[in-house]
């Protein structure tokens, strides 16, 4: 059974016994059960470990930083930003991004 980490294989759970049909219907279900949550829990630190890092590089070093979604609200804002223009943050997230205007 694959284990997978941002849908490729880094791991693989191999089902063995000795025991002549041990992993019955119950077993191979716990057990696909066990890699769904490893390969969920491998991708979940994977993400947040790169959003730490994506968190630290924009909002330590930059004086204006707004991060947009596809229709232009604002999803982030760094620190110094709403320092800088007087808001808080809970004022600017979800707006659009013409509010700077």
């Amino acid at each position: 059974m694959p284990i997978s980490k941002n849908n490729k294989t880094a791991a693989v759970l191999v089902e063995l016994s000795e025991q002549k049909n041990f992993f019955d219907k119950d077993i191979h279900k716990l057990l696909e059960q066990i890699q769904y949550d490893i390969s969920a829990y491998m991708n979940k630190l994977e993400t947040e470990k790169w959003y730490e890092i994506f968190a630290n590089a924009i909002s330590s070093g930059f004086d204006f930083i707004a991060v947009t979604d596809k229709d232009f609200n604002i999803v982030y804002i760094n620190n110094n930003t709403v320092r800088f223009l007087g808001y808080k943050k809970e004022d600017l997230i979800g707006k659009h991004h013409s509010i700077f205007s």
